[in-house]
């Protein structure tokens, strides 16, 4: 190989490098502004459904009535439970 050869190839690399290097930080600034716009479009189309839609507060659930009786399903779940800790 000739010496002229070699110093091509090594010229070419760091061209190459160059090019990538670039690449990343164009390829990097692009993807954080589009984030950027992307946050600042969601936070004003919040603000805009506020103003056409206002919030309107719903009533707490009130609490249910408790049941005088037991479910039957618990039963037999407590029972099968039972049985099984007193066969093992």
């Amino acid at each position: 190989m000739h010496p002229h050869t070699n110093r091509l190839r090594n010229t070419n690399l760091r061209i190459i490098m160059e090019q990538g290097v670039v690449l990343l930080i164009v390829g990097m600034g692009v993807v954080f502004c589009f984030l950027v716009l992307l946050v600042f479009a969601v936070q004003a189309m919040g603000n805009i459904l506020q103003n056409i839609v206002p919030h309107e507060h719903e009533p707490a659930p009130s609490k249910p009535e408790a049941s005088t009786a037991p479910d039957p399903a618990l039963i037999v779940a407590v029972a099968a439970a039972q049985r099984f800790r007193t066969k093992s």
